[in-house]
């Protein structure tokens, strides 16, 4: 406030209290009192992370189960045994058949068999499958297929208990799956879970085997087969071949057959040949089974080979035999073979049986001829009788299956249907207006029969029941 005026004028001013806000500053903010934490609160957060730590620990996400499954044969046996092969018993062989093995310049299918703990080849449920190269002929599936596997048409063929699911190609090779006592869907099924990976057969672990279980590689199946029909003196067409030796005895003939097989082949073979009983051939683990079309045989492994003996003696003669069995030195073995092996004696070819011939609608004349064995050789030839030039496939002789053999150039394609000699099977042909065509077999020996049939643009063929 003002002074009163005197001489010298004098000023006042008063103070008021500072505000630090004029000048753009603001008054901080007290801090807020730190409250403490909910005693659950800690607790509950160490209980979590447990949670979540043993939930990964469970379920591992770095760890996923692959898709697949593969299987394979094991390892190889250590020892390696040559096919020189001879019985200690008195008296030579009487006749020597030598096998042979051409497969290693050969594709190598790939595949694998499943079946029933225990069970058989002719009598319980079983399922395998198989890729295999194509020709340049190629095979004609339907173009109205009802079905398809793994994104392709599909060929379906069922005959009584037994189905048979063809598709591909797929890089060049087909696949076929084929069940015995399973339904149509569950063949089906089990045809979309098949595959190749890193060279092994395998299975997608989504598909449940259920009561199969894995046997043993379809190559040695296939070994397996091919050793039965030797042993059964029906020799057949295969890059594969045993080694047989006959001896005579006084209850008639002594059968011994062997072959290189992959470590599977003790199961495989008690699969394929039937029930047995386990025993031992000096030492070594065996099989006797009891069989109508071999007699008492005595089937066991050793060095890489399967050997079956079969003969008509008593179980224990039988084992005993298979005890002395011996491999030969080159010179003694060359001894042997020289004697069994007269030179007069020609081994009679294995011919191609003409199934059916006719004229495609152009005027071409066709053939189709079949050669049994295992691979089975199914050729078709369009021209002249005397053409040399042929189109073939080369398929396992397991029946009924059904198999075409086309010609692009003509567009004509010949379809050829197999099946056992005693079945009352027939081939049956749909043309595009539904009229059906059926071809009755023809016989081609006491095991198996077949029927060919050209096959009329858009049709679709299959094997049914003559009865049906």
């Amino acid at each position: 406030m003002r002074q009163p005026r005197g001489t010298d004028d004098l000023i006042e001013i008063d103070l008021i209290d500072a505000d630090p806000s004029a000048f753009g500053h603001r008054q901080s903010t007290p801090v807020a009192e730190r409250r403490p934490l909910p005693r659950w609160l800690i607790p509950t957060a160490i209980g979590v992370v447990a949670a979540l730590g043993a939930t990964a620990l469970m379920w591992r996400p770095w760890e996923q189960e692959p898709k697949w499954r593969t299987f394979s044969t094991g390892p190889t046996s250590a020892s390696v045994l040559s096919e020189r092969l001879l019985l200690d018993v008195p008296g030579a062989p009487i006749d020597v058949r030598l096998g042979q093995d051409l497969t290693a310049g050969e594709p190598t299918p790939f595949g694998y068999v499943f079946a029933e703990a225990g069970g058989t080849y002719e009598s319980d449920r079983w399922a395998l499958f198989h890729s295999r190269g194509s020709n340049s002929g190629g095979e004609a599936t339907p173009a109205d297929a009802t079905y398809r596997v793994q994104g392709m048409n599909a060929k379906v063929r069922r005959v009584r208990v037994r189905t048979t699911i063809t598709w591909g190609p797929v890089d060049g090779n087909y696949w076929d799956a084929e069940t015995n006592l399973l339904s149509r869907d569950e063949a089906l099924r089990f045809a979309e879970s098949v595959g190749v990976v890193d060279g092994l057969p395998a299975l997608e672990r989504s598909y449940g085997l259920h009561d199969l279980r894995p046997l043993g590689d379809v190559k040695t199946l296939g070994r397996v087969q091919v050793l039965a029909d030797y042993l059964g003196g029906e020799p057949t067409l295969s890059p594969f071949t045993p080694t047989v030796l006959t001896y005579q005895r006084n209850t008639g003939p002594l059968v011994l057959a062997s072959i290189a097989i992959a470590p599977d082949g003790l199961a495989v073979a008690e699969f394929y040949f039937g029930h047995a009983s386990p025993t031992t051939v000096a030492g070594t683990p065996a099989l006797l089974i009891h069989s109508r079309r071999y007699g008492t045989m005595v089937v066991w492994m050793d060095g890489g080979r399967l050997m079956v003996l079969a003969g008509q003696e008593s179980d224990t003669t039988m084992v005993e035999l298979a005890s002395t069995l011996r491999e030969a030195n080159p010179a003694k073995w060359a001894g042997v073979v020289e004697a069994a092996t007269p030179d007069d004696t020609v081994s009679a070819p294995i011919d191609q049986v003409t199934i059916n011939r006719g004229t495609t609608s152009d005027g071409t004349a066709w053939r189709a001829s079949i050669t049994l064995g295992n691979p089975v050789v199914i050729c078709v030839r369009f021209g002249p009788e005397d053409t040399k030039i042929a189109s073939c496939i080369f398929t396992t002789p397991l029946s009924p299956g059904t198999h075409a053999i086309d010609d692009p150039a003509l567009r004509a394609a010949i379809v050829v249907g197999v099946v056992p000699a005693a079945s009352t099977t027939v081939l049956r042909i749909t043309d595009l207006d539904g009229v059906v065509t059926l071809h009755e077999p023809v016989l081609i020996d006491h095991t198996t029969a077949a029927a060919a049939a050209l096959l009329p643009p858009g049709a679709t063929y299959e094997l049914v029941d003559r009865e049906n």
